[in-house]
């Protein structure tokens, strides 16, 4: 008997053992499954309808024709805006260098002098300071001529106005303050020197030609399609400084091919997103002015009349043009599943696996846009919200 029940005891205690080890297999189990178990999180989002490749830029130029056999100064930054009138350059000549030596005399001058006057630098005299010090040491890895012109012209302004700031801040009997009205009666004089290079138009400014100004503007585009434009930028274009150049600011034209999108996003006088792909992605609105359509596509000709400063340096550009925008609840192509009724995601709620019917509205390769289906019958089901954790791959 004692022998029965002890081996009734040892049973027993194997199979509670081997209960718990199964319990702590499967918990074990179902933790491994868990947390190797992909999840996304569901959030709003759009997908994009886009065309992407080269656009080619036409702009409205003015050309200033300059004495190439003199030396060019400038003195406003490339790309800078300028009004009609505006000086944008100088000949370095003899009355040139006489008024850079009376500047550099002046400035020697008015240094030696801030020495004998107690005043307190503002911020922003340190701050001019401070601008000057960079200007300085970032001209030394200058070698471009043009460049290396600008960065003078700078320093000079930056100069100036701490000359400006410092004679405000000085006694009106202190000889530093004749020294800056000095200073500013022989910038004056320079004003008026016929050595000068006044803008004809206003604009954004650069020192550069490429020689297509007068073959891609404004008034010849219509007489061309996109290869035409494409042959004339890759074989035509002739660099040169010998020339300045003025942009117009307030109007340009991109030229793009749209082979692959439906007659019913292309309207003239629509307007869209246009993404420019440079060193960082710049966002404008253009609106579709001509449509010519081809056998390979659309050609499509967009107005611009915003950021075209980013455009002044370039012929072509690679740009991503965004014909519709579809926005909603936003999962993974893999979180998306079919069987027989259709399509559904997987979510994890408060521990179990709930399937939810859904719609695909939108996608592209990676992502797709979702909305609810509502059964027929059920009042009540659960659907799709933000911040829901849908299983991706259908684990």
């Amino acid at each position: 008997m004692k022998k029965d029940k002890k081996k009734e005891l040892r049973i027993s205690k194997i199979s509670i053992a081997l209960f718990f080890f199964c319990i702590i297999a499967i918990a074990i189990t179902m933790y491994i499954i868990y947390n190797k178990e992909e999840r996304y999180l569901v959030k709003e989002g759009t997908i994009d309808h886009v065309t992407t490749g080269q656009g080619y830029i036409i702009k409205n130029e003015t050309l200033i024709d300059i004495d190439a056999t003199k030396v060019l100064v400038p003195t406003v930054s490339e790309g800078s805006r300028v009004t009609k009138g505006n000086i944008i350059a100088t000949y370095r000549n003899q009355e040139y260098q006489q008024y850079q030596e009376r500047l550099r005399d002046i400035d020697e001058n008015i240094l030696e002098a801030l020495k004998d006057v107690k005043i307190e630098y503002s911020s922003e005299i340190n701050n001019i300071e401070k601008q000057v010090l960079n200007s300085v040491i970032a001209s030394k890895g200058i070698t471009s001529m043009v460049n290396m012109q600008e960065q003078r012209v700078h320093i000079n302004n930056l100069l100036s106005k701490k000359a400006a700031l410092v004679g405000a801040l000085s006694p009106e009997d202190a000889y530093v303050k004749q020294l800056i009205r000095d200073r500013e009666q022989i910038e004056k004089q320079t004003k008026i020197s016929t050595a000068n290079i006044k803008a004809t138009v206003s604009g954004l400014v650069s020192y550069t030609s490429d020689g297509l100004e007068n073959k891609l503007n404004l008034s010849t585009i219509d007489k061309f399609n996109y290869e035409d434009v494409k042959n004339i930028v890759n074989n035509d274009k002739n660099i040169t400084n010998d020339k300045i150049k003025i942009t117009n600011n307030y109007e340009a034209y991109i030229l793009v091919k749209a082979s692959d999108i439906e007659d019913k996003y292309i309207k003239e006088g629509a307007k869209h997103t246009i993404k420019i792909i440079d060193s960082e992605i710049i966002i404008i609105e253009g609106i579709i002015s001509r449509i010519v359509t081809t056998e390979e596509g659309s050609e499509v000709l967009f107005k611009i009349t915003n950021g075209i400063e980013n455009l002044i340096e370039n012929r072509v550009m690679e740009i991503e043009v965004v014909w519709t925008s579809f926005g909603g609840l936003i999962v993974p192509n893999s979180a998306i599943l079919k069987d027989e009724k259709g399509t559904y995601v997987k979510i994890l709620t408060r521990g179990d696996y709930i399937d939810i019917r859904v719609n695909v509205d939108r996608k592209n390769k990676d992502y797709s846009i979702v909305s609810n289906v509502t059964p027929k019958g059920k009042s009540k089901t659960y659907v799709l919200e933000m911040y829901d954790q849908v299983i991706v791959n259908g684990n």
